[in-house]
């Protein structure tokens, strides 16, 4: 009488397949982390940043579905406004940017979508400008 063993399970015994095994699954945390950071599904409206004088650095970038993410200093936040927000953003957008001096401080630079770089755009009273700031501040438009 002859007894078969059961079958044994698969392993990693060639050099370096668990290796390749723990790579793929770092990668595949990074690609979710990845897909879940930044605008989601949005489009990228404007990036606007601000430089005092003392050299602290504080910057938003804004998409259309109202993801933000800011940095103040080293510190990020993430945050998101409702769509309405969002929309007096682009409405401000379409109006004209006054600017200021370059030596304006704090120093404030624009970007939008297209890759227009505005530089010293200034924060008057109705602006998009008074807005990223506000925003910047408060986070928050209300």
């Amino acid at each position: 009488m002859s007894t078969v063993a059961a079958p044994r399970p698969a392993r990693l015994t060639r050099p370096g397949a668990l290796r390749a095994l723990l790579v793929g699954l770092v990668l595949a945390f990074l690609l979710m982390g990845c897909s879940t950071s930044g605008g989601g599904d949005g489009t990228r409206v404007l990036s606007y940043q601000r430089v005092w004088p003392d050299g602290k650095v504080e910057q938003q970038t804004i998409w259309s579905n109202g993801r933000i993410e800011m940095k103040h200093g080293d510190m990020l936040e993430r945050v998101t406004i409702p769509s309405t927000d969002v929309t007096r953003i682009q409405d401000a957008l379409k109006q004209p940017i006054p600017t200021g001096s370059p030596d304006d401080s704090p120093k404030r630079t624009l970007t939008l979508a297209d890759g227009t770089v505005i530089t010293a755009p200034r924060p008057d009273p109705g602006t998009v400008t008074e807005l990223l700031e506000r925003l910047l501040d408060t986070h928050s438009l209300g």
